[in-house]
C-alpha cells in the first residue's frame, strides 16, 4: 500500500529493518486520543498526550515488526511503514513466498502475537513491580491504561477476519489454501464484507461512531475488490 512521501517522514532502522513513520500517523493518534486526555484531572494534557501517542508508537512498532520477524524467518527482507491508519511491514526482496501457504498464515498473526507478548510484559511489570510515585507532570494511569488497552483490544480486533485486517489475511489464507487462489480470494472477500457489515451496523447502534465509519470504509473496499476481481461471482 504506498503512500506519498510529504517530506517530513522521521526514518530510522531497528535490527536492521527500515522504518519510516508518516506525519499523518501522529495526526491520527492525536484525534484518536486528544479527546480523551483533556478530561483526565492528573497530569499535564500535553505530556499526558504525549506520553499516550508514544504509548501508541511503539505498540504499534511491535506489531509490524513481529511481521518483520516472521518475514525473516521466511528469508523474506521487509520495510516497516507507520501511517494515519497504523502501519504495515511489505516485503522488500529475499526468497518470496507463495501467498495462501502457511507463511503468509504465520506471517499474518505474528503482528497480533507480539503486541499480547508485549500485553503480558507490561501487564507484569504493573502487577510486580512497586508502585510508581504520583507525578503532577503525567497521569501514569491513564498511560498504563493506554498501553494494556492498545496490546490487547487492538490485536484482537485485528484478527477479525476481516481484509485488509491481520485475521482475513489468515482467513485468506487458509481459503486459498482449500480452494485455490481464485475461488479462495472470492470467498475470503465474502465473509469480509458480511463480518464488516454487520460490525459496522452494531457499532453504529452502539455509538461507536469512528469505529463504525472505518467498518464501512474498508467493507466498501472489500466490495470493491470483488466487483473488480470477477463479475460472475
Amino acid at each position: 500500500m504506498p503512500i506519498n512521501d510529504t517530506g517530513y517522514e522521521i526514518r530510522f532502522r531497528i535490527f536492521g529493518i527500515p522504518v519510516t513513520v508518516h506525519p499523518f500517523f501522529w495526526l491520527a493518534s492525536l484525534i484518536l486520543f486528544g479527546g480523551d486526555v483533556v478530561s483526565i484531572r492528573d497530569g499535564h494534557p500535553i505530556l499526558n498526550l504525549v506520553g499516550m501517542m508514544a504509548v501508541v508508537f511503539i505498540s504499534i512498532l511491535v506489531h509490524e515488526l513481529g511481521h518483520s520477524a516472521m518475514m525473516a524467518w521466511f528469508r523474506i527482507r521487509s520495510e516497516i511503514v507507520l501511517y494515519a491508519m497504523g502501519g504495515y511491514a511489505r516485503s522488500t526482496g529475499g526468497r518470496g513466498f507463495n501467498r495462501g501457504l502457511w507463511d503468509q498464515v504465520l506471517i499474518a498473526f505474528a503482528g497480533p502475537l507480539a503486541q499480547f507478548v508485549l500485553f503480558g510484559v507490561v501487564w507484569l511489570v504493573v502487577r510486580y513491580a512497586p508502585p510508581i510515585p504520583p507525578n503532577s507532570y503525567l497521569s501514569y494511569d491513564a498511560v498504563i491504561f493506554v498501553a494494556l488497552y492498545c496490546n490487547f483490544v487492538w490485536p484482537l480486533l485485528n484478527l477479525l477476519p476481516i481484509l485488509p485486517l491481520d485475521g482475513g489475511q489468515i482467513c485468506q489464507g487458509f481459503t486459498r489454501m482449500i480452494q485455490g487462489q481464485y475461488r479462495g480470494d472470492v470467498t475470503a472477500l465474502w465473509i469480509s464484507i458480511i463480518t464488516g457489515g454487520v460490525l459496522a451496523v452494531l457499532a453504529i447502534q452502539n455509538r461507536i461512531y469512528f469505529g463504525g465509519i472505518f467498518l464501512i470504509y474498508i467493507t466498501i473496499q472489500n466490495f470493491q475488490s470483488l466487483d473488480q476481481r470477477s463479475g460472475r461471482w
